[in-house]
């Protein structure tokens, strides 16, 4: 093929895209290329005015200059011979451009071909068995006059020209879908032909392996197959030895074994006392203890605060016991924390003295006393008290029996607190001197006391004393909640009673 000169002026114009107007684009560069994507540059060559007619070197870069007047400069175009191309100018769209019409119609008419044409006053120069214009306009109005007709009936099945059909063949278990290669028609309303149902297989029995069969039949889809009857009696004869060994934990979900009695069997697991019937238990904490070889029994729950101890007077060897130490708070007698050496003192003013009790019953305390022994001057008061334990030291108020007369006469100065207290229970029983008197009563007191329990944050204090309470200074009105602690040698004798 021989390049096109381009391009026409019907596109020599070109234009860039400055937003939504359209500008000259002179100077600019223009990209050509063979395709409307752009993807393949367009094969072209320079056009040389001294060379009119023949294309001059080839522009690899596939790139022209607009000239002054925005359009596109003369060369020519691919040595395929497209007749069209596209360009691109300064980034924007592609625009089609074609090559130069006048030499190319000049040509055609040189050849002979057509020099006009709608009008029919051209010279038309047909080739062999074309036909000639009289030929077309007598066709079209003898085909004017006639009327189309519907396809042919005489195809049909029971026309006189039919169409060749075939009854469908039958299908079989296992065929595989196939074109076919059947020279004839199938009928709208046709059927294939299916396989006979099978009839049902024998019952299953136990122990019988699965097999894929060899049957060429269908089953129905609610065909069953019959099982073997439940062999009961068979089962029941099974010993848990005979079976084998379980692989993993069996779980009989919310449900639970039932009606279990002791075994006879010598494989038995009752009638080797490895099963234990749960109705031996009655309540929670009750615990099975043996009473003899081979024999187990229920112990009851014991009370808060006791400990199993051996016993062999009991028949099963144990008893509930208190906690060795506890006081055992018997109803009607009275019972004081402090040990030592009983004295009597004058007690610094607002020092509360706290000594443990570590209760061996539950029951009320209705009774709390101190004594005193001298009386003070106006305003004197003894405050008793009774606090919860809090790790091993005095914690919250449990029981502040106010301010009591130390000014009007000697003696034991009693309250009532109808406290409740708990087996195991650590309680700590307090007296405090208060008032601001000139002179403080004289109370019971417990001198050189010690008690393993009571620490100090000084060990050189610890080591030198005797530590038998704590103390708080600084206790001029109610119990405070949580005072500051210190051991101290000498404490408070304070007496508690119980109810029955």
């Amino acid at each position: 093929m021989a390049r096109f000169l381009y391009s026409d002026p019907g596109s020599h114009l070109v234009y860039q895209l400055s937003g939504r107007d359209m500008l000259g684009a002179v100077g600019r560069v223009g990209t050509l290329y063979e395709d409307s994507a752009g993807t393949i540059l367009a094969d072209i060559a320079e056009y040389v005015p001294a060379m009119p007619n023949t294309p001059g070197p080839v522009i690899a870069s596939s790139q022209l200059t607009v000239d002054s007047t925005s359009r596109l400069p003369w060369f020519w175009g691919p040595a395929s011979g497209l007749d069209t191309l596209y360009v691109t100018v300064n980034g924007g769209p592609l625009t089609l451009i074609n090559a130069y019409y006048d030499p190319r119609i000049d040509a055609a008419i040189a050849a002979g071909g057509v020099n006009s044409f709608n009008g029919r006053v051209g010279v038309v120069l047909p080739a062999a068995n074309d036909y000639a214009v009289a030929d077309i306009n007598g066709l079209t109005a003898a085909l004017g006059g006639k009327a189309s007709t519907a396809h042919a009936a005489t195809h049909l099945p029971a026309g006189s020209d039919p169409l060749t059909t075939a009854i469908a063949g039958s299908s079989a278990v296992g065929d595989t879908a196939a074109a076919g290669t059947a020279q004839s028609f199938a009928l709208s309303d046709h059927r294939h032909g299916r396989e006979s149902f099978g009839a049902v297989t024998a019952q299953t029995s136990f122990g019988a392996s699965s097999a894929n069969g060899v049957a060429t039949t269908d089953a129905r889809s609610d065909h069953a197959h019959g099982t073997p009857a439940h062999g009961a009696a068979a089962h029941s004869a099974i010993s848990l030895s005979d079976l084998a060994a379980p692989t993993a934990d069996l779980s009989i979900g919310s449900h639970k074994l039932t009606n279990v009695s002791n075994g006879s069997g010598a494989q038995d697991a009752a009638a080797f006392g490895q099963i234990i019937p749960a109705s031996l238990v009655d309540a929670a904490g009750d615990i099975l203890v043996a009473t003899a070889d081979n024999t187990v029994a229920r112990k009851a729950i014991g009370s808060a605060g006791r400990v199993l101890t051996v016993d062999t007077s009991q028949s099963d060897k144990l008893r509930w016991a208190s906690i060795p130490g506890l006081c055992p708070l018997v109803a009607g007698r009275w019972y004081v924390a402090a040990t030592g050496t009983v004295t009597t003192a004058i007690p610094a003013e607002a020092t509360e003295k706290a000594t443990p009790l570590y209760v061996g019953r539950s029951c009320t305390l209705t009774g709390l006393a101190v004594s005193v022994t001298v009386v003070g001057t106006s305003g004197a008061v003894v405050r008793l008290g009774i606090r919860a334990d809090n790790s091993g030291e005095p914690g919250s108020v449990l029981y502040d029996s106010g301010g009591i007369d130390a000014v009007s006469s000697t003696g034991v100065k009693q309250v009532n607190p109808a406290l409740a207290v708990t087996e195991g229970q650590i309680i700590w029983l307090s007296a405090t001197v208060q008032g601001g008197a000139g002179t403080r009563p004289t109370i019971s007191v417990s001198a050189n006391v010690h008690l393993a329990g009571i620490g100090d944050t000084s060990v050189s204090t610890l080591l030198a004393n005797h530590l038998g309470a704590y103390q708080a200074t600084g206790i001029t009105g109610a119990l405070p909640s949580s005072p500051s602690w210190a051991g101290t040698a000498s404490a408070h004798r304070v007496a508690v009673t119980a109810a029955a």
